[in-house]
């Protein structure tokens, strides 16, 4: 047998290993069965989620059965069931061989209320992807009114022509105001593990562009606003809400009429730390 022979049958084989192999992967690897796992959900009392949600996951996400577990591309399940499922967030979907892909989800909350640019009765609730939750008429009454942010209307608001349809979208804005606003939300709600205990935020921008952020806390018994926390510029924002909500509460648990919508703390840098002054804008 020549070397030219024994070298075509070595590639004859490699060649027909690859095909089996092949063939073993395309039929073995196809996916027969979709599960969903929940990683976190609000209590039963709080939770905005259906019994059966689980099996409308899968519903929802069109899973194609038969096709090939290796080379499956998610992308468009996980948009179908977001967009169908405005509570649910898809935090992965992981494949187990040979024909399983699970679905891994959590709840989202409701962080921040914004208004309708046409309609100022309209109120979208959005967490804090700024994904549309829901949306409600007459916000004062609903039970997002005591549970949410709300987004200053002169600072930001969101239009569309039908409410409906935009529930279930992620909504993006420019100059990175929903940065900023998480920022902010996670400074609250490091402090006392409520952001909701701000009654509202409004963003404005000096002639210098420098933005300033007004944190308005909530004061339950004269209408919902409160005391103010003046933030100014975009650097350190965690911490700057953190240290204005602290002087906050400092403030109040020693005269609680302080929490009035007349008074303010000021955030300023003094010996290289952050401190809140109440209606001291020079410190």
């Amino acid at each position: 047998m020549t070397k030219r022979t024994k070298l075509w049958i070595i590639l004859g084989v490699v060649c027909a290993v690859i095909f089996t192999l092949g063939m073993v992967l395309g039929l073995g690897f196809r996916l027969k069965k979709v599960d969903v796992e929940f990683l976190a959900r609000r209590p039963q009392e709080l939770t905005k989620l259906d019994v059966g949600i689980a099996e409308k996951v899968k519903q929802d996400g069109e899973f194609k059965f038969g096709k090939n577990l290796l080379s499956y591309r998610f992308e468009d399940c996980i948009d179908k069931i977001e967009k169908r499922n405005p509570y649910v967030k898809v935090n992965n979907v992981r494949r187990y061989y040979p024909n399983i892909a699970r679905i891994y989800i959590s709840e989202r909350i409701p962080e921040f209320r914004i208004q309708d640019a046409n309609n100022s009765a309209i109120w979208y609730i959005l967490d804090s992807e700024f994904k549309v939750l829901d949306y409600t008429n007459n916000v004062s009454t609903s039970e997002f009114f005591n549970t949410t942010i709300e987004i200053d209307p002169n600072s930001l608001s969101i239009s569309n022509e039908s409410p409906a349809e935009l529930v279930g979208d992620f909504i993006s804005f420019s100059n990175n105001y929903d940065e900023y606003l998480n920022q902010i939300s996670d400074g609250i709600y490091g402090r006392n593990k409520d952001s909701a205990s701000a009654y509202g935020i409004a963003i404005s921008k000096a002639e210098n562009g420098t933005l300033s952020f007004l944190i308005i806390m909530r004061n339950t018994q004269i209408g919902g606003k409160g005391c103010g926390i003046l933030i100014t510029g975009t650097d350190d924002l965690i911490t700057k809400a953190n240290v204005g909500v602290t002087a906050f509460e400092q403030e109040t648990a020693k005269d609680p009429s302080l929490n009035s919508p007349e008074n303010t703390i000021f955030i300023r840098k003094i010996n290289g730390e952050y401190i809140g002054l109440l209606n001291s804008e020079q410190g």
